[in-house]
């Protein structure tokens, strides 16, 4: 049952202050309701708050705002300050300098609220105040409808009136155009007439009246021909002209196929250019391209201290971009190339394993065919070279079989004899040879722990069969309850079940279970990660130190109430373990948009915002998740208004 919070208030002429008090509550999960003779505050279910006031208020003129109690004795953690106009009822009638000065004040109330009325009359009067704020609600959108509409058509009649301006200047072009040719061909009609007059009289004169029929045909004269030169005849053999392309090796960089046009349609913008993964991508592929000619300047082609040092930079500005944006695919894939450049086998199995994943789950509609071949092409073959240099070649080579099978350049080199994933997996099979490794060996059931049933129970759910999907999943957690791939699986199947709250509790595990890499992403959230400035500045500790006493000296001078800000070295720490542990970062994702579904399911919407609010935060460019999240906010301002509307909360 909800408490009704301490408060306390005051007034003058003009306001009413009302001061009320929340221990453990955030300032987002506080609502509202100002109405002409009502108040109600509602703390997501633990605390609620209803006054019916003694007289009438301004609701134009009345706001609310959130502070944080300092220098008191009180165990509060938020105070909200409520700041009510009181309403002048009896303005007088002659004006005068006195009267204009009392018009702005109202009556001293002697209470707060209303005593003494019946419950059937304060009801009466508590539904037509909260009428009345719903009225006012609907044509506050109604009138801003309004406008939208009005400016529309303002910016379609000014679209109009530009292409209208265009056209009359193309039509006065092509006219100007018609008239000087016309005058042109006018010009060259009268010099011709002018030159056939004077040619005229002298023929007359020099041939005469004819005399004989001979005469008649005498002018007919055959005119030879004049002799015009006529050209060779075409080369009728087919002629093959070879036009030599960069070659793409798959150890570079992927370009940008559709990156621009996906982060330009979505809705979401960024508030500075460096909280754009674009910029960190670019700013990585730019120290790739440094690495790279640094290799190829070197008389051996081998890695450099200036090589080394820029693929690391690179690493560092992919991982910043993937910060942004915890499903940017491309990042992930560049830097799985930056890793096997480095030899960090292990990190890049890490990075290209959780491609395949995202590929995995990317809708059908979101790839194109030849897109969806090049990158499991890149995936599998970077992964398979990460494989056979740490050893494990079996797994390399079912890698490059894979890989071998989506290569979409195998119809182009198939001229040039130039199959280079066909020569790795022939010198691969060599080698295993030479090692007495058998080449028929299956992997599947090996590489991965308890890949058997996972398989097992995958099959189970893309049959539909969601129970004996469960049953399997719950025997491998009870064997290894950390396993957090069959856990999130789990969930899965028993949201399509409508079992809503065992898919909570292990939504919240996984969640608990990755709760430090959750506050490493709670670190970006006011900076938005490393800055420009702080990735090129100095990494020492008495820097760094400095660096942080400067921001909690701004911090104390700062006159607005604000959270703990973080410090560059939280920063770059916090960077740095995402950049560790990426895959947590997917999981953990996922287990945010599922909890929110298993609470909506349970018709939770409140605590369900919260859930998928952190979701948007990792992934804030994905237009159907932020849609998915409007609509839920939408459907919680509903519920609010409904329950402050009837008084009673639906089930």
């Amino acid at each position: 049952m909800p408490v009704k919070p301490h408060f306390e208030w005051q007034q003058d002429r003009q306001f009413v202050y009302i001061t009320v008090d929340f221990k453990g509550v955030g300032k987002e999960a506080v609502d509202v309701f100002i109405s002409r003779v009502f108040v109600k505050v509602n703390a997501a279910a633990v605390y609620l708050l209803s006054l019916d006031l003694l007289h009438p208020v301004d609701v134009d003129k009345s706001q609310h705002y959130f502070s944080q109690p300092s220098g008191e004795a009180t165990e509060a953690t938020l105070r909200l300050h409520l700041q009510l106009a009181k309403l002048v009822t009896n303005p007088p009638a002659e004006k005068t300098e006195k009267s204009e000065e009392e018009e702005e004040e109202g009556e001293v109330w002697t209470a707060l609220t209303l005593s003494g009325v019946p419950k059937k009359e304060l009801l009466e009067r508590r539904q037509t105040s909260m009428r009345e704020a719903e009225e006012r609600y609907t044509s506050k959108l109604q009138s801003r409808r309004d406008q939208q509409e009005k400016e529309k058509r303002r910016l379609t009649e000014a679209q109009w009136e530009v292409e209208r301006d265009t056209r009359r200047v193309v039509e006065e072009r092509v006219t100007q155009e018609r008239q000087a040719v016309e005058r042109d061909l006018k010009e060259w009609e009268e010099t011709v007439e002018a030159t056939t007059e004077q040619d005229k009289p002298t023929n007359a004169a020099a041939s005469g009246p004819p005399r004989t029929p001979a005469d008649l045909v005498a002018g007919a004269a055959v005119v030879p021909e004049r002799e015009t030169a006529v050209p060779a005849v075409r080369q009728t053999d087919t002629v093959n002209i070879a036009v030599q392309f960069t070659p793409k090796y798959l150890a570079l960089p992927t370009r940008s196929r559709g990156d621009e046009a996906y982060y330009r349609q979505s809705r979401y913008k960024p508030v500075s250019v460096e909280d754009s993964p674009l910029f960190w991508k670019e700013k990585g592929d730019q120290h790739y391209q440094r690495a790279v000619s640094a290799c190829s300047n070197s008389e051996e082609r081998r890695l450099t201290p200036e090589a080394v040092t820029a693929f690391k930079e690179a690493i560092h500005c992919y991982t910043e971009s993937m910060k942004r944006d915890g499903v940017f695919l491309t990042c992930l894939m560049n830097r799985a190339a930056c890793h096997l450049q480095l030899l960090s086998c292990q990190k890049c199995i890490e990075d290209c394993t959780l491609g395949l994943t995202m590929v995995s789950n990317t809708p059908a509609s979101d790839m194109t065919q030849d897109r969806y071949r090049s990158v499991l092409t890149r995936l599998y073959s970077r992964r398979a070279t990460a494989y056979a240099w740490a050893g494990q070649y079996v797994l390399a080579l079912t890698d490059l079989k894979m890989a071998a099978a989506y290569n979409i350049t195998e119809e182009e080199e198939a001229n040039d004899n130039t199959h280079t994933i066909e020569k790795d997996l022939t010198v691969l099979m060599a080698i295993m040879k030479e090692k007495n490794i058998s080449t028929h060996h299956d992997t599947s059931v090996t590489s991965v722990p308890y890949s058997e049933e996972m398989q097992r129970a995958a099959q189970h759910y893309y049959k539909h069969e969601y129970a004996e999907a469960v049953a399997v999943y719950d025997t491998i957690l009870e064997a290894a309850p950390a396993y957090p791939q069959a856990r999130s699986n789990r969930v899965c199947a028993l949201l399509l079940l409508k079992k809503f709250k065992p898919a909570l509790e292990d939504c919240l595990y996984l969640i608990e279970l990755y709760k430090e890499v959750a506050g490493a992403l709670q670190h970006g959230d006011n900076g938005g990660g490393v800055r420009e400035e702080e990735y090129h500045s100095d990494d020492s500790d008495a820097t760094d130190e400095e660096e942080e006493e400067e921001e909690l000296l701004s911090q104390k001078e700062s006159t607005t109430p604000q959270t703990t800000a973080t410090t560059r070295r939280q920063r770059r720490e916090a960077t740095k373990l995402l950049g560790e542990k990426t895959s947590q970062v997917y999981l953990l994702l996922k287990a945010y948009v599922r909890a929110a579904a298993s609470l909506c399911g349970l018709q939770d919407y409140a605590q369900a915002v919260v859930f998928m609010e952190q979701a948007v935060r990792i992934t804030p460019y994905d237009n159907d998740l932020q849609e998915d999240y409007q609509r839920l906010v939408e459907k919680v301002r509903m519920e609010t208004l409904v329950t402050a509307s009837t008084g009673v909360k639906r089930s």
